[in-house]
């Protein structure tokens, strides 16, 4: 079984990649809902990795496959990358 990952932030898409998983980065809704109809389709991918904002946009869709669909598992990436870098400048700055 494959992970793969469809996101809207390239450095998250490459940073996985390198980790050996599949990723792709996607701005349309329409090709977005495209990609995730076709992963849901394939017995290889057992896991699914969304970021935040594309489960935010298609919260109903995806909630719908997580219920109907055993495989693949559908994770999602909470934080993105500028809020940790906000959260640490925060922790060593103080601001």
């Amino acid at each position: 079984m494959k992970i793969y990952c469809i996101t809207d932030n390239q450095e998250l898409e490459v940073g996985l990649k390198l980790a050996g998983c599949e990723a792709i980065t996607l701005k349309e809704k329409i090709e977005i809902e495209k990609r995730i109809n076709e992963i849901t389709k394939n017995e290889n991918i057992g896991i699914l990795v969304i970021s935040k904002s594309i489960y935010t946009e298609l919260k109903e869709k995806i909630d719908k496959i997580r219920i109907s669909h055993k495989l693949p598992l559908i994770t999602i990436i909470w934080c993105e990358m500028w809020e940790w870098e906000m959260k640490l400048s925060n922790f060593y700055f103080g601001f």
